[in-house]
């Protein structure tokens, strides 16, 4: 406490993430012991032609199981928190407070393919993919390192669960508290904020996450797909008292009525282009997975694109209450609630089209010729938004609800 209107707050922690479910349960089921996980790609000698289906464990194609295991000095990822805050109470009425914060995760989960032989300079390990234009011209490059040996060509993917990456947070907040006469109260904050990690978001495991290039995670290092750079709240609170009288009227028509609301305005968060790849991409090179450029089957984001490029927009958004209190007796109380979710109806986006490129076997609508491989084919609506999500009822659209509660 510098003096009677001032505080001075400052804190330094460690935060641990347990242990999922959902992680323990792909360490129990992929070590290739209790059950046999399998990726069959076309290249596989044996793999059979859909509609067919391989009949038994022992028809199983070589070359197709995967291993998951943990390193074995795998641990729970932490966060490193610092923050310091000044608070001021600068009228009879109001208090203002500033916050620094600083967040650093470390050990977070990553995935690592040790069965991907990586590309050494003694071999060829480069192609070069043409980027066309929306009529099918070339107007650009891209070079590429390929993944096309394994160590062992007994199995797919031999992931080891590790802990490779990092996360940076960084935050800014005001916050400003208000009593105002007849029962109104205030309270704004506004967040400035910045998010950086290595994680990618490309998951096999839901919490474990894999590379755009195997073992290199400093290569993803960019937005995370949680940052938002604005976000301000206002929340507001009436409870008049309209008269101090106890009679029927005062209780059950003119007091006991309150009114709040909480409004959200936020800027874009953010999403990754990907490309879609399907099939062998080059003559005289045999991908080890045709689902990404680079034939390492790790994070098929657009890697000449920058990372966390496609916004989703801004978020406005309105909450707001109606409740009538009823006092029946000293022990049993009543409240009416009327709920309006997102009053406005200021609908926002949260997941827009990720799909930016395509190299497949088909070629895309409207063109008749040209190269179906090696090529990669700009996709109409990227950035358009295709999800509206809202908690708990699955959407974020204007939403009303009445309510009785008894309290006793």
């Amino acid at each position: 406490m510098l003096n009677d209107r001032t505080v001075v707050r400052a804190g330094y922690g460690w935060y641990y993430a347990p242990i999922t479910g959902q992680l323990e349960d792909a360490l129990f089921l992929g070590n290739a012991l209790y059950q046999t996980n399998i990726l069959v790609t076309p290249n596989i000698a044996g793999s059979p032609t859909f509609p067919n289906i391989i009949q038994t464990t022992g028809a199983i194609p070589t070359g197709s199981q995967n291993v998951t295991y943990s390193t074995t000095k795998f641990r729970n990822p932490y966060t490193a928190e610092a923050m310091v805050a000044i608070e001021r109470h600068v009228l009879s009425n109001t208090t203002v407070t500033l916050t620094l914060m600083h967040d650093r995760g470390y050990k977070l989960w990553s995935t690592q393919d040790f069965n991907q032989a990586n590309p050494t300079s003694a071999q060829t390990t480069t192609e070069t993919y043409d980027i066309a234009n929306s009529a099918g011209q070339t107007v650009n490059t891209y070079a590429t390192q390929f993944w096309y040996n394994k160590n062992n060509g007994n199995f797919a993917h031999v992931f080891q669960i590790e802990n490779g990456a990092s996360s940076w947070y960084n935050a800014a907040a005001l916050q400003v508290r208000r009593q105002f006469s007849h029962g109104l109260s205030l309270l704004a904050s506004y967040t400035w904020s910045h998010s950086l990690d290595t994680t990618g978001q490309n998951a096999p495991f839901g919490t474990a996450f894999s590379s755009t290039y195997n073992q290199n995670y400093a290569g993803d290092k960019g937005n995370s797909q949680f940052d938002q750079r604005h976000h301000a709240v206002i929340q507001w609170l009436w409870q008049p008292t309209v008269t101090k009288s106890n009679s029927v009227t005062a209780r059950y028509l003119l007091n006991g009525w309150q009114v709040s609301g909480i409004a959200t305005l936020a800027s874009s968060q953010y999403y990754t282009p990907i490309v879609v790849v399907q099939g062998q991409q080059f003559s005289g090179i045999t991908m080890n997975y045709t689902s990404t450029l680079n034939g390492s089957d790790g994070w098929n984001r657009v890697p000449f694109l920058p990372i966390g490029s496609l916004p989703t927009g801004s978020e406005y958004n309105v909450d707001a209450r109606i409740a009538r209190w009823l006092p029946f007796s000293e022990r049993v109380k009543g409240v009416v609630l009327l709920d309006a979710f997102n009053a406005l109806n200021k609908q926002y986006n949260t997941a827009v089209n990720t799909i930016a490129y395509t190299s497949i076997s088909q070629l895309p609508p409207g063109l008749v010729s040209g190269p179906r491989v090696g090529t990669l084919y700009p996709v109409a609506g990227l950035g358009a938004g295709i999800a509206t999500q809202g908690f708990p009822d699955g959407t974020n659209a204007r939403r009303i609800q009445v309510a009785f509660r008894v309290i006793f």
